[in-house]
């Protein structure tokens, strides 16, 4: 049992009580459905054929209670399958967010947002159909087959062993379907994932569309991928057209041969050994023998739709996570001066690609380092190794002496603030995001922090305040005021380590005074890294990193770099000279 329907159905041994009262339902539901038949066989050859009308009231009584206990029963089953499951889904997405939640960086570089999305809702989903149907179904089917066949095995052994002739020509073609079906669930599976990530860029990215006046283009995107889907779905309708109408087929000869083989008894035997009543009830369980087996062939669809849907969750599970804990990792329980050291660091994406070749560099606390240089010099990927996005694949990064990768990753990035180029800002209030910056604030140091940051003019002005809703990535926010509600998250965090991916190359004169003034205030005491992209704004940093090609070309004070004559004041005179 290691494929990924094993997998689930074995999650659900944790829940002992529910699985066995599950079964003992679904067992008593299963007994009580066989009484109509015997029931019958007694009205006809112990009450109608002898006239004992007498006997009829009991009977009745009998049949009614039956019916009775038989959809309590049911209803019981059904409450308890229901419990029982959905705690089992509850578990599987709590784990597969979990998961997400560790897995590194470099799987979402991978990996379409969309995509990810569509495994947690749409891949759940049809595991979550199979699990509330096709498990319940499966196992009253199995019981039913095996109590009737029982009953029939009593009435008529002969008739009984004839009434398997069909099952070979079902399993044979049950297991044809299986084969076939698989690779086309699991495409369907892959195609929806396209989907999914196509319409979430595309819904992302809807400004960028009108703009462009690429309406029409992508209409044709969406329908390629579509269509796409919709070919894949109708390969497995086919397949299961043609399957399910022979499995019908199969089964109704052998309502044939019974009927026939059964008035041949009755003819013969004069209804002596063999009864008419036996022959109504042998009719009667016929059908509750072969509707489970056809109902088992309807969660054999089912269950290839799930299983292609559970595989993909499990390699969403089972992706390995890039950056984690060491065993003998150790949290951060007092502040850090905030010292960072580069030893002789590399790193690559991929291999034969290297990004960072051999950096060395020290950051005292409080000093600021900005880091400039040319599109892929590798800037954004150097400050990313610090909260241990990525890890270095040889080398060492020190926080106040101690490697980075001897903490616990959680207390580690509770020492790291982040203000990025552009902020990312959750579908909420301003008060939930800015909150992010740390839990347990109230209403009194909030208001401290938007101050700070220049933020409280805006957030007091709006109709509910910092109660205000910011849309989507913030969409009902200027870049200016996303910038400032980033730097006042940052202060609320209060860390030691500070990086700032410049944030004030896309506002104008106004609000990027504004956005300084926040991020002095923010980077009073703090060890800093800046990207910069402006050159004017880093004159003060304490030093100044060149990178070029992964590697630091040049570094000093900007008095210092300017006078070398080299890269840097290069990159100095391209930004002051006019185009």
């Amino acid at each position: 049992m290691k494929g990924p329907l094993a997998r689930i159905l074995r999650s659900f041994l944790r829940y002992p009580w529910w699985c066995t009262l599950t079964l003992l339902s679904a067992l008593g539901t299963t007994l009580l459905g066989l009484v109509f038949p015997q029931i019958t066989r007694y009205a006809i050859d112990e009450v109608v054929a002898p006239g004992r009308l007498d006997r009829l009231p009991w009977m009745v009584l009998v049949l009614v209670l039956a019916f009775l206990l038989r959809d309590l029963l049911n209803a019981l089953r059904v409450f308890w399958n229901n419990q029982l499951e959905q705690q089992v889904l509850l578990d599987l997405r709590q784990s597969l967010f979990s998961h997400l939640q560790r897995l590194s960086v470099t799987y979402y570089e991978k990996h379409p947002s969309g995509d990810v999305v569509s495994r947690l809702i749409d891949d759940i989903n049809h595991v979550e159909r199979v699990m509330l149907d096709g498990t319940e179904q499966g196992v009253v089917s199995v019981l039913t087959m095996v109590g009737v066949f029982w009953m029939l095995l009593n009435l008529h052994p002969t008739l009984a062993l004839l009434s398997l002739l069909p099952i070979p020509l079902l399993l044979a073609g049950a297991l044809a379907y299986t084969r076939g079906a698989h690779k086309r669930h699991r495409k369907i599976r892959e195609m929806t994932g396209r989907l999914s990530a196509y319409l979430f860029d595309s819904v992302s990215g809807v400004r960028e569309i009108r703009t462009f006046s690429a309406e029409g283009h992508e209409a044709e995107r969406f329908h390629e991928r579509a269509d796409a889907c919709k070919e894949s779905t109708l390969s497995v309708m086919r397949l299961w057209g043609v399957y399910s109408s022979s499995m019908n087929f199969f089964a109704s000869l052998g309502y044939v041969f019974l009927l026939a083989y059964g008035c041949r008894l009755l003819a013969e035997g004069g209804g002596t050994e063999f009864t008419f009543g036996d022959f109504s009830a042998f009719l009667l369980y016929v059908p509750m023998f072969y509707q489970p087996v056809q109902r088992l062939h309807g969660i054999n669809q089912m269950m290839q739709q799930a299983r292609a849907a559970a595989e993909r969750l499990f390699d969403l599970l089972d992706a390995p996570v890039d950056v984690k804990d060491r065993p003998s990792a150790r949290p951060i329980t007092e502040r850090p001066a905030g010292r960072i050291e580069f030893r002789n660091v590399h790193f690559s994406y991929s291999a034969n690609v290297p990004i960072l070749q051999g950096i060395d560099l020290t950051a005292m606390p409080g000093s600021v380092t900005a880091i400039v240089g040319t599109t892929g010099a590798g800037k954004s990927t150097l400050v990313s190794l610090i909260p241990r996005f990525y890890d270095p694949e040889e080398g060492a990064i020190l926080l106040d002496g101690t490697d980075l990768r001897d903490f616990t990753l959680a207390t580690l990035r509770a020492q790291i603030g982040i203000v990025a180029q552009e902020p990312f800002l959750f579908n909420g209030s301003i008060r939930e995001n800015l909150l992010y910056g740390r839990r347990t604030a109230n209403d009194q140091e909030i208001r401290d922090a938007l101050e700070a940051a220049h933020a409280w003019d805006f957030v007091s002005q709006l109709e509910t305040g910092w109660d205000a809703p910011v849309g989507e990535r913030g969409v009902r926010l200027s870049v200016g005021e996303k910038q400032r509600l980033a730097i006042a998250r940052a202060l609320l965090k209060d860390p030691p380590v500070l990086i700032l991916d410049e944030a004030t190359s896309s506002v104008d004169t106004t609000t990027e005074l504004h956005i300084q003034r926040a991020l002095h205030r923010l980077m009073e005491g703090r060890t800093t890294f800046i990207i910069a992209h402006r050159l004017s704004t880093i004159r003060k940093a304490d030093q100044i990193l060149v990178l070029e090609k992964g590697r630091i070309c040049e570094r000093g004070s900007h008095n210092e770099l300017i006078q070398q004559r080299g890269r840097y004041r290069q990159l100095h005179q391209a930004q002051m000279e006019p185009i």
